[in-house]
């Protein structure tokens, strides 16, 4: 069947990482992509993707002197939301203007 429907089928009840781990096999599914299907085609509220440079650059910018792993436990549960304003903030900065 369709792949994408089997792990929507399938993964109710699993967690974040089952998930990833029955992605990652598939051909061109690395674990930035099934990151963005956990955020993006599941509403999974708490992903914070560290393979994309933009949520890395928008962490270091907006938390320079704190350790990563420290600010994301601190947004847990909800790091899926973060990234929606980390990457907001980032359009914002690259558009000129202010960074929050």
């Amino acid at each position: 069947g369709d792949w994408s429907s089997d792990v929507c089928s399938s993964d109710l009840g699993q967690d974040d990482e089952t998930v990833i781990a029955e992605l990652l096999p598939l051909p061109g599914i690395g674990r930035w992509t099934a990151e963005m299907f956990l955020m993006f085609a599941l509403a999974r509220p708490d992903v914070f993707s560290l393979g994309d440079l933009a949520l890395r650059q928008g962490l270091t910018r907006l938390h320079p002197d704190a350790p990563g792993a420290e600010v994301l436990g601190r947004w847990s549960p909800y790091r899926t939301l973060a990234a929606r304003y980390v990457w907001a903030d980032n359009a914002r900065v690259k558009a000129g203007g202010e960074p929050v």
